[in-house]
């Protein structure tokens, strides 16, 4: 009868080595998620801030569409008509006062134009233009210039 004992050992031996082996390859596959991690994240990042910059930019877009109607209808009703008529200068600081938080008033410009004149009758034409520079790093776009038109008949 052989001796048992040898057989246990053996497969003590093996169990560890079996055991040993899967620790090594959960360490090297770590370190590859690491390496992927590392390889994968600059990039995820930069497309989540120009994400961000693109909804800034909409921002921009929408305040410089709305503003120049606003301040269209401003000029419009406050010609030379009215209890206090208006200015180029009143309608640029009219839409200054309705900048979004976060955008620079150093950037925006409003060109005021009444034709004829200022009379009832006559039109007014607000034109305003925001130049956008992004936050982040793009490639192509250094600085945008977003502008809007708005022509109304004067009351």
């Amino acid at each position: 009868m052989k001796n048992p004992a040898p057989a246990l050992k053996s497969t003590y031996v093996n169990r560890h080595n079996r055991h040993s082996l899967s620790t090594c390859r959960a360490r090297s596959q770590t370190g590859q998620a690491l390496a992927e991690f590392a390889i994968v994240i600059p990039v995820i990042l930069l497309l989540l801030c120009n994400l961000m910059d693109f909804g800034r930019a909409m921002l921009c877009y929408n305040f410089v569409c709305g503003a120049a109607r606003d301040a269209a209808r401003y000029a419009a009703t406050h010609g030379a008509d009215s209890a206090s008529p208006t200015t180029s200068s009143a309608v640029s600081n009219y839409v200054a006062g309705e900048l979004p938080q976060g955008l620079s008033s150093s950037e925006l410009t409003v060109t005021t134009t009444w034709s004829p004149n200022e009379n009832a009758g006559s039109t007014v034409h607000v034109t305003v233009q925001y130049n956008y520079q992004p936050m982040t790093p793009m490639f192509v776009l250094k600085a945008l210039s977003l502008a809007s038109g708005s022509q109304m008949t004067m009351s």
